[in-house]
């Protein structure tokens, strides 16, 4: 049975892939910063 749900929740998970570089208006790079992805109802 556990073999069972761990199977299931491993399947019900979707994983997505972002890699980019935050720059600034000179398009340098800013190093150490952070970046979010909000839905619009989170925000």
């Amino acid at each position: 049975m556990l073999l069972i749900g761990v199977a299931g929740a491993a399947m019900a998970q979707t994983s997505y892939s972002l890699r980019g570089s935050l720059v600034d208006s000179r398009y340098q790079a800013l190093p150490f910063t952070n970046c979010v992805l909000l839905k619009t109802a989170d925000s």
